[in-house]
């Protein structure tokens, strides 16, 4: 049996500085998630107010049109209850990779779309 001089280190002590590490870890990458999430956010929700006209030369569409477009494409937030929903029973952190990805995935091809179609269909996904 061995003996623990004064040096020796318990192995529950051992376990909390390691239980503390993950911990930390834990809180930046959340923080920094948080971040790149706010910065995602912001730009898919303000692009399309900043840059209609651009997008509305691009697509050769009229204001009635952008406007009907708009409206299809805002049917996608009704996902968001459906989602949130989900995130209760499944779990909040594995709902939160994809949904970080989605929003950069969508953000990426709203860039490479050349189509009325193909505009709405991005964006109800954003």
């Amino acid at each position: 049996m061995k003996k623990f001089n004064e040096n020796d280190e318990f192995p529950s002590e051992q376990y909390s500085s390691t239980f503390m590490n993950a911990k930390v870890g834990y809180i930046v990458f959340v923080i920094l998630y948080m971040i790149l999430y706010d910065y995602f956010d912001t730009y898919t929700s303000s692009f399309y107010q900043v840059v209609v006209s651009h997008i509305q030369s691009d697509l050769e569409i009229r204001d009635p049109i952008w406007y009907q477009m708009l409206s299809i494409a805002s049917l996608g937030l009704f996902s968001v209850l459906i989602i949130q929903y989900l995130a209760d029973f499944v779990g909040r952190k594995s709902k939160m990779i994809p949904a970080f990805f989605g929003m950069g995935v969508s953000s990426m091809l709203m860039g490479f779309v050349q189509s009325f179609s193909g505009f709405i269909t991005v964006f109800f996904f954003m």
